[in-house]
């Protein structure tokens, strides 16, 4: 705005106005990549640690399905 009330080059502002709004949507652009990286992320460990849960619990037998000590740490973890 300087620039223009100065009467200095409307190209240079116009110019500094594109750089703006470049770095603006590449700052958007990296927040929603970042976003998209983060959520593939937490999806993936949570896939895994589930899967890694129920692969122990299912080589658990039935008798310890019963006692209550096991079968409070299985709830504990769903």
């Amino acid at each position: 705005m300087n620039n223009l009330v100065q009467k200095r080059s409307f190209s240079f502002t116009l110019i500094l106005f594109s750089l703006y709004i470049l770095v603006s949507l590449f700052t958007s652009l990296l927040s929603a990549l970042q976003s998209y990286i983060n959520g593939k992320i937490s999806n993936y460990l949570s896939f895994e640690m589930e899967y890694d849960v129920l692969d122990k619990v299912g080589s658990l037998s039935l008798a310890d399905f019963e006692d209550e000590k096991i079968y409070s740490e299985i709830d504990k973890l769903f």
